[in-house]
């Protein structure tokens, strides 16, 4: 929940990447399990966003420098389950 509280809340979007490393490392959760986890984190973000509202472009800004960080792509955040589900939710 980090991921989109994160994003979300204003919170501190470039320490991100390491504390979830860290937390990952004393967790011995793999790197692709992380990865994972930090896509679930992205697709809850625009979740809780609609929820309420339409993305405005600070939100927007966010959710795009969280990919850069995490070195996301495109890929990565269609192949999230979650994002299908939400996808087809939304339609």
């Amino acid at each position: 929940m980090e991921v989109a509280s994160a994003v979300s809340a204003g919170g501190d979007l470039e320490g991100l990447p390491a504390r979830i490393a860290a937390v990952a490392r004393d967790s011995r959760i793999s790197g692709d399990r992380a990865r994972e986890l930090v896509v679930a984190g992205w697709v809850r973000a625009i979740e809780k966003f609609h929820m309420t509202r339409v993305l405005n472009e600070d939100e927007e800004r966010r959710l795009i420098r969280l990919e850069y960080l995490f070195g996301l792509t495109q890929a990565d955040l269609h192949a999230s389950k979650l994002w299908k589900c939400w996808q087809a939710s939304a339609a």
